[in-house]
């Protein structure tokens, strides 16, 4: 599971009108209670801290700048300089809250302010750092579903992974050439 990934996915899915121009389908965080529920279940914050006003609107704009930002690099396009100036500003607020924890022989970098709210698009931005910076990067796709637009890790090993869930896109798209070589017969 990779967080940032995780965090792009929280939409029904997306309509590409062109490879640079998509719509969200079915928005799933509506609310700052629908964010926060989100950041609990997947143990990001440990309970859910006290509301900001604007941070709802923050945390999306920073998801689908994220989105355009892995979006551009499937497609072998730069990512726009908005996007990154975004990014960049995130992930300098999520450093700047990092401390070096020696546990006996071992040491981490840790948060210094997990029970926040901006905890959470810290770890985000941490976690899309991390993966822009990999090599995992080349293994990130994008779902081939009809109008769903996620994004995942092909973690296998010939890369030749083509939605983000087979019980889900994949089956849809196996259902629906079925039909159509019903029809043609």
């Amino acid at each position: 599971m990779v967080t940032a990934l995780e965090f792009v996915n929280t939409v029904g899915g997306r309509t590409h009108a062109t490879p640079a121009r998509y719509v969200v389908d079915r928005e799933r965080m509506h609310t700052i209670d629908d964010l926060l529920d989100w950041a609990v279940k997947m143990g990001i914050l440990s309970r859910r801290p006290r509301a900001k006003p604007g941070f709802l609107t923050r945390a999306l704009q920073f998801r689908e700048a994220l989105y355009r930002i892995f979006k551009s690099i499937i497609d072998g396009r730069k990512p726009d300089a908005s996007d990154l100036e975004l990014f960049n500003r995130e992930l300098a607020k999520a450093r700047a809250h990092e401390r070096l924890i020696i546990h006996g022989d071992h040491a981490a970098l840790a948060d210094d302010d997990r029970d926040s709210l901006d905890h959470l698009l810290r770890v985000i931005a941490r976690s899309a750092a991390d993966l822009l910076t990999s090599e995992q990067l080349s293994r990130v796709k994008l779902c081939g579903g009809e109008s769903c637009g996620w994004l995942f890790l092909d973690t296998t090993r010939n890369r030749t992974r083509r939605w983000c869930d087979m019980r889900d896109c994949g089956n849809i798209a196996k259902v629906r050439r079925f039909r159509e070589r019903q029809r043609r017969s």
